[in-house]
Order: structure tokens, then C-alpha cells, then sequence
């Protein structure tokens, strides 16, 4: 054991359509691109969705490129965010 696996596609077709992204179009995105290929996986491959486009350089290039960041936390507002989800597993 200790490998990650996905839950049921039924599940995943479930949670995908819960948050109105079944058919939607979207670009997946993370950090660096890793987590954002795995919901790429799930919302193109499991649920359906070919509208969802994967930026696999993600915020690591965006960033880079001087780009705009809107919806960008300050670093206390991420910290916060960051403690609470801990506290919420």
C-alpha cells in the first residue's frame, strides 16, 4: 500500500459536475503544473469535459512572464489559509 489512487469515476464524474465543470471550459493550472495534469486527467479523460484546457508550466511561467496575478493572497492571507486547511484534515 502507500500508492495514491483515484476515487470511482462515478464519484469523480460526481464531484466534477457539483462543481458545474462537467462541461464547462476551464484551464487547469496548479503551481508547477503537477497537480494540475491530475485534474486535467479527471475533468477531460474521467468526466467527460473536452473543454478543459491544461496549462502544465502553470503559475511558475505565468509568473515569471510578468504577467498579471489577480486573486493573488498576500503571503499572511496564504499562511492563514494554509493553517486552517491543516487543521481541517
Amino acid at each position: 500500500k502507500g500508492g495514491a489512487t483515484l476515487k470511482p469515476a462515478s464519484e469523480l464524474k460526481a464531484l466534477v459536475a457539483l462543481a458545474g465543470a462537467d462541461a464547462a471550459p476551464a484551464v487547469s493550472f496548479c503551481n508547477t503544473g503537477h497537480w494540475a495534469a491530475t485534474n486535467w486527467f479527471v475533468m477531460s479523460e474521467i468526466a467527460g469535459n473536452k473543454a478543459v484546457k491544461l496549462y502544465p508550466a502553470s503559475v511558475v511561467e505565468w509568473s515569471q512572464s510578468e504577467r498579471p496575478m489577480d486573486n493573488q493572497p498576500s503571503r499572511v492571507t496564504a499562511l492563514v489559509q494554509d493553517v486552517k486547511r491543516a487543521f481541517d484534515k
